[in-house]
């Protein structure tokens, strides 16, 4: 059996995305052992794109599904991933009062939900599918979700009380997504 072999980058959104955005993430890695991935709770809300296989999550709160781009809103239980001896995508970090400002929803609509960012952008989610695809390197995909998002911006101040309880329970670290997801 050979050695894993993995290869990541990780960048800043352009200046004008960083208060919607926390980072971007982009993974390649092969010859793993499959298995299963539990991926927990955060506080971002998480877009994860597949430049490989589809991402399957066999076991859900929903029905099991395979996805080219997920958009998983605020969870409060443990995410269940199939995983394959490769991987290659990009892992979009996304504030939850950044949701609506780049994907065009509420956090609150997505929470708990697992989605097709086509569900969310139509079309535009496939054209994004494809010029990352057509990319070389991380550089060059994440300059490609910078415009993809720049484009897409639609920057809305939540309401005051809101984003001060935000920031309190992330400043502390005891995000309790389910109930403050909802609100």
């Amino acid at each position: 059996m050979s050695s894993p072999i993995s290869d990541m980058a990780v960048s800043l959104p352009v200046a004008a995305l960083r208060r919607f955005i926390t980072q971007y993430a982009g993974f390649r890695v092969s010859g793993l052992p499959p298995g299963v991935h539990f991926g927990l709770p955060s506080s971002d809300v998480d877009l994860i794109i597949s430049l490989g296989r589809p991402i399957e999550m066999p076991n859900s709160t929903q029905r099991p599904s395979a996805f080219t781009a997920l958009v998983s809103g605020l969870q409060d239980a443990p995410a269940i991933v199939r995983q394959g001896r490769d991987a290659f995508g990009l892992h979009v970090f996304i504030k939850p009062l950044g949701v609506r400002a780049v994907l065009g929803v509420a956090s609150a609509e997505i929470s708990s939900l697992v989605l097709n960012l086509s569900d969310i952008w139509g079309n535009r989610a496939d054209d994004l599918i494809e010029m990352l695809l057509a990319a070389n390197t991380w550089r060059q995909r994440f300059a490609i979700l910078d415009r993809a998002f720049v484009s897409k911006l639609n920057p809305a101040s939540p309401q005051p009380e809101i984003s001060w309880a935000w920031g309190r329970l992330a400043k502390t670290h005891r995000v309790c997504a389910g109930p403050a997801a909802r609100a």
